[in-house]
C-alpha cells in the first residue's frame, strides 16, 4: 500500500521520482499471516492438550509439532513455505478434478430476438447481452453486455461485479516538456487519490498491450487506394511489395493501452435500484461513472479514445486468448482482400500446467511483481519492461483505492506490530535490523500524507508473456526478467494459478475474491 502525495523529485532530467513504500511485515502479528499463525496456535494447542491426557505421549508429539511450526514460518524466496503449500494442494485438487484442461465452446452467441425484453419501447433502450463469455478452470463465466448508444460492460453475476474498458492514448511527445511532467505527474497524483471517492469502484486496472507483426498499415493503405483510384499494378510487383511489409512486420510492435474500471455491484445496489433497477439500472450508473472518470483522465494528461462496445471487447479477449492465431489473422496471405476483423473462435483447447497455460496456438506464462524498487525511480521505470524481446505481452497495474478510515486502521496496526517486535527483539538482546528502521520511517510518511488528505491505495503489478512454444516462452521470460533488473523489480512466476492469473492480468474481466 502506497500513498501519493503531490511533492516529487525531479531529476536530472527534470522527470519526476518517485517511491514506494517498504513492506517488509505484511502479516497480522509479527509479520506472520493470519494461516500461519492458525497453524502455530493449532499445534500448540496439541502439546498443551497432551500434556493432560498422557504427558509421555509430549516426546513424541513435540518433534511432529516443532517440524510444523518451522514449516509454518519458514520462507522460500521471501515466500512462506505453507502458503507455496496451500497452492499446490488446490491446483492438484483442480487437476484431479479435471480443470485444468479442457476443450469447450467459449464464446456463446446470444441473439436479440432469443432475449425476453418485454415492449418494444423498452427494447430500444435496455441494455442487450451480446455473449457470454467461459473461463478457464472452475473461475465461471461472464456476460458482455451492451448498452444502446454507448459501450459495453462485462457482468460477473457470480461476483456481482461489473467492469467497463476504456481504450486511452497520450501525448508521448508533449511529456519533453518540464512542465508538463510535472503536470501529468500531479494529474495522475489526483486521479489515484480521487478513486477513493468513486462510490463502488474495487480496482482500477491499466494494461499495456505489446503485439508482434503489427505493422499493416502499409498493405491496407495500398489495398484502399487500389479500390479507390483502381491504379495499374503487377501482380510481381503486388508480391514484392507484400514480401518486404511482411518481413517488416515480424520485427514490429504495436502498442496499445486500456483502462478496466472494476465496480461492486453490492455497493451499487441503491443508485441502481435508483436508475431502473437490474441491467437497466447497471448500466445507467456506469454511464454516469465513466463520463466522470474519462474526465478525471484528462486532467492526467490521458486522452480517452472510446469505450469498447461489445465487438471490441469479443475481439480483445480473442486477441488476448490467443495472440498467435490473431497476429496470422492480422498479416493474412497476399492475396486477401477482405481485411476486417474476424469473428473470435468460439471453441479453444485450454491446459493449465503448474508455470504456463496454453490457449489453442498461443502460450502464455504471467508474472507477478514480488517486490517494487526500494529507492527513489523516475516514473518512466518501467519503460524497458515494454521494449524487452520480441514476445507478445501485457504489463498489468492494478490500484486497488483504500479508504482513509480503513487506512489509517490498517496504519496503526501495523506501527503497534513494528513496536512489538522491536521490543522482542531488544529482549532477546538482538538488533535491529535496517529494514526494520526503514519501514517504520515509511510509516511515519504515509501517516503524515494521510492526514494532510492524499489518497491510499495499493498495487499489483502482472506480466502476461505470450510465445508460440515453450522454447519461446523461455526465451520471452529470460528478456523481460534482464528487463526488470533496470527497472528495480523483482518478479516471481504464479505458481498453481497460471488461469486465474492469466485472466487477471490479460483480460478486462473481473474475477471474485481475487
Amino acid at each position: 500500500m502506497t500513498t501519493f502525495a503531490a511533492d516529487q523529485i525531479l531529476s536530472e532530467e527534470g522527470a519526476p521520482r518517485v517511491r514506494f513504500a517498504a513492506r517488509e511485515r505484511r502479516g497480522a502479528l509479527l509479520g506472520l499471516s493470519f494461516l500461519q499463525l492458525m497453524v502455530i496456535g493449532a499445534a500448540v494447542a496439541i502439546l498443551l492438550i497432551t500434556l493432560f491426557v498422557d504427558v509421555n505421549a509430549i516426546w513424541v508429539l513435540l518433534p511432529i509439532c516443532t517440524v510444523i511450526c518451522f514449516f509454518a514460518v519458514a520462507t522460500y524466496r521471501r515466500e512462506a513455505l505453507l502458503i507455496i503449500a496451500v497452492q499446490a494442494v488446490r491446483y492438484g485438487l483442480r487437476s484431479t478434478a479435471g480443470q485444468t484442461k479442457f476443450r469447450r465452446d467459449v464464446w456463446m452467441r446470444v441473439t436479440v430476438a432469443s432475449l425476453n425484453i418485454g415492449h418494444a419501447a423498452q427494447a430500444a433502450a435496455a441494455p442487450i447481452v451480446t455473449s457470454r463469455f467461459l473461463l478457464p478452470g472452475a473461475l465461471g463465466d461472464v456476460q458482455i453486455v451492451q448498452i444502446p448508444g454507448a459501450g459495453a460492460f462485462i457482468y460477473n453475476a457470480r461476483g456481482r461485479l461489473a467492469s467497463v474498458t476504456v481504450r486511452v492514448g497520450s501525448r508521448a511527445w508533449a511529456l519533453r516538456d518540464k512542465g508538463t511532467q510535472e503536470g501529468a505527474y500531479d494529474g495522475f497524483v489526483e486521479w489515484l487519490s480521487s478513486l477513493e471517492n468513486l462510490p463502488g469502484l474495487r480496482e482500477t486496472s491499466i494494461r499495456i498491450r505489446v503485439d508482434r507483426a503489427a505493422s499493416n498499415e502499409l498493405r491496407d493503405y495500398l489495398v484502399d487506394r487500389e479500390y479507390e483510384h483502381q491504379p495499374q499494378v503487377s501482380p510481381e510487383l503486388r508480391h514484392e511489395y507484400w514480401t518486404l511489409t511482411q518481413a517488416a512486420s515480424k520485427s514490429s510492435m504495436g502498442f496499445s493501452n486500456f483502462v478496466t474500471l472494476t465496480f461492486d455491484t453490492g455497493i451499487l445496489n441503491s443508485a441502481i435500484r435508483d436508475a431502473g433497477r437490474g441491467l437497466t439500472g447497471l448500466a445507467a450508473v456506469l454511464k454516469e461513472r465513466v463520463a466522470g472518470i474519462e474526465t478525471a483522465m484528462e486532467h492526467a494528461r490521458l486522452t480517452p479514445a472510446g469505450w469498447l462496445d461489445s465487438d471490441e471487447l469479443d475481439e480483445l479477449l480473442a486477441v488476448a486468448s490467443d495472440p498467435i492465431a490473431a497476429a496470422g489473422r492480422r498479416t493474412g496471405s497476399p492475396n486477401q482482400a477482405d481485411l476486417t476483423p474476424q469473428s473470435p473462435p468460439p471453441v479453444m483447447a485450454i491446459d493449465e500446467t503448474w508455470d504456463a497455460l496454453r490457449v489453442d496456438e498461443s502460450w502464455h506464462q504471467t508474472l507477478w511483481v514480488a517486490e517494487w524498487p526500494r529507492t527513489d525511480v523516475r516514473t518512466g521505470f518501467l519503460e524497458p519492461l515494454l521494449y524487452a524481446g520480441d514476445a507478445t505481452r501485457v504489463i498489468t497495474l492494478q490500484v486497488r483505492p483504500i479508504a482513509t478510515h480503513t487506512a489509517l486502521a490498517q496504519l496503526n496496526r501495523a506501527q503497534s506490530d513494528m513496536e512489538t517486535a522491536a521490543t522482542i527483539r531488544l529482549k532477546l538482546q538482538s538488533r535491529i535490523p535496517l529494514t526494520h528502521i526503514r519501514e517504520e520511517e515509511n510509516l511515519a510518511i504515509r501517516e503524515h500524507d494521510l492526514v494532510d488528505g492524499f489518497g491510499d491505495v495499493q498495487f499489483r503489478g502482472f506480466i502476461t508473456l505470450s510465445a508460440e512454444s515453450r522454447d519461446a516462452l523461455a526465451k520471452a521470460r529470460t528478456d523481460i526478467e534482464q528487463a526488470s533488473h533496470p527497472a528495480r523489480l523483482m518478479l516471481a512466476t504464479l505458481s498453481g494459478q497460471q488461469a486465474a492469473g492469466f485472466v487477471t492480468s490479460a483480460l478486462p474481466v473481473p474475477l471474485e475474491g481475487e
